[in-house]
């Protein structure tokens, strides 16, 4: 299951539309991390803690977005899921 933008802004508790097409970008650009911290294409469909991950991914870079020490990447949450994948081939 591929996270929607509804599940994106129910994660970050966002009830608006104005950042729709943000959140479709965090969410793409999540789903790239993912992918590249398991070295393999993400499974499809996506399992669902996968889909969590990217979903906390987007949260904390919707919730930092103007805060320029944030830092981007895997938070740590999204990286304890993740790593149960690397190295496994779907």
């Amino acid at each position: 299951m591929t996270p929607t933008i509804a599940d994106a802004k129910d994660h970050s508790r966002v009830l608006h539309d104005d950042d729709d097409l943000l959140f479709q970008r965090l969410i793409d650009a999540a789903l790239v991390e993912l992918a590249h911290y398991i070295a393999a294409p993400l499974p499809d469909p996506l399992p669902a803690d996968l889909a969590s991950a990217a979903c906390e991914m987007v949260a904390y870079a919707y919730d930092n977005r103007a805060d320029p020490e944030a830092k981007p990447g895997l938070v740590p949450a999204a990286a304890r899921i993740a790593a149960r994948y690397r190295g496994v081939r779907a």
